[in-house]
């Protein structure tokens, strides 16, 4: 009888006292339970490691590690896929809920294909306070779960893009380890070459249905990537110049080209929603009593922002094919890294 498989989750913590208790709830109360929940605090100064430790005292699988300095999201991913025990990890954002049924579907696609690295699912796009917005449209159409193997990953993405999602992916470890980990240097852009390198060596699983929550936030990680387009610009060349040295064998040139003008554009587009977003909320921020004047006003404002940024969208997406690359698609979705 073939050994069956197990699960460690490693959640990455700073600062998220506010999203932890929903997080965590969604993790215990998975209908498939993980080996071990290995709760990795980065040194924050709310009350999040009380949350953790009043979890901890009610379900023994969960173990509290604390960063004494904070390292970051990459450096503390790679420190709970170290610590791991399980044969897969998912690496659980504490902003990002998981729904029910991610742990048992994804290790049971993943019990029919041993050899993939990594499965993959789709996601519900939900804002800062939690409210849903929709299923973040899905770079690639398929209709039931699958295997995905690395001939046909590799014409996926030359067509369509990554279609990863942070929180709704489970790794194969010793796949993760064998690749170098996450790339810490790589920021943001760290875990969506991860997941091209795991596609393109091993294959890949592939669920069609929401089995996590992609929590738009101004604080988040990238969110923070984003604010700075120079330091975007230098990690996506980071992860093409990675790409190119350490896996030129599984990156062809042309891949490597549509892979950056993908990135840029999204990262471009990005940046200009949450210049827009931040402009309105400001104005908000200064009317604590807006009156009826002031709200017609405001929403004005951002309805003819978003005329501007669908206008900026297809001034990008053509300047773009100017540069070499014309299969960027102008519908933005999250193949971003």
């Amino acid at each position: 009888m073939a050994r069956i498989s197990s699960l460690s989750v490693v959640l990455l913590n700073f600062n998220h006292a506010r999203f932890l208790r929903e997080s965590l709830q969604a993790i215990v109360d998975q209908s498939y339970q993980p080996l071990e929940i290995i709760a990795i605090d980065d040194a924050s100064y709310d009350d999040s490691v009380s949350i953790i430790q009043e979890f901890a005292r009610e379900h023994p699988s969960i173990r509290l590690v604390r960063n004494e300095r904070n390292l970051g999201a990459m450096p503390t991913a790679n420190l709970g896929i170290s610590l791991a025990q399980g044969d897969y990890v998912a690496i659980a954002p504490a902003d990002d809920p998981i729904l029910p049924g991610f742990y048992e579907r994804s290790m049971g696609l993943l019990a029919r294909y041993p050899a993939a690295g990594a499965c993959s699912a789709s996601a519900l796009q939900v804002t800062g306070d939690g409210a849903r917005k929709g299923i973040l449209k899905p770079t690639i159409s398929c209709q039931a779960e699958r295997f995905i193997p690395p001939g046909e990953a590799l014409a996926l993405l030359r067509r369509y893009g990554p279609w990863y999602v942070g929180p709704a992916t489970i790794y194969r470890r010793q796949s993760v380890l064998d690749c170098g980990g996450f790339r810490p240097e790589l920021g943001s852009s760290a875990d969506s070459l991860l997941f091209i390198i795991l596609a393109l060596r091993y294959g890949v699983c592939y669920i069609p249905t929401p089995l996590a929550c992609w929590r738009q936030a101004d604080d988040s990680f990238s969110a923070r990537t984003y604010a700075d387009p120079q330091t975007m610009l230098r990690q996506i060349q980071r992860a093409l110049e990675l790409a190119a040295d350490e896996f030129g064998d599984l990156f062809p040139r042309d891949l490597l080209a549509q892979l950056r003008s993908r990135w840029i554009y999204a990262a471009g587009m990005s940046f200009l929603d949450a210049l827009r977003k931040t402009r309105i909320e400001g104005m908000r921020g200064f009317m604590p009593s807006a009156s009826m004047t002031d709200r017609v006003l405001l929403t004005w404002l951002d309805i003819s922002g978003q005329a501007h940024l669908f206008f900026f969208r297809m001034y990008f997406f053509l300047r773009l094919r100017l540069w070499g690359c014309p299969t960027v698609s102008p519908n933005p979705t999250r193949s971003q890294p």
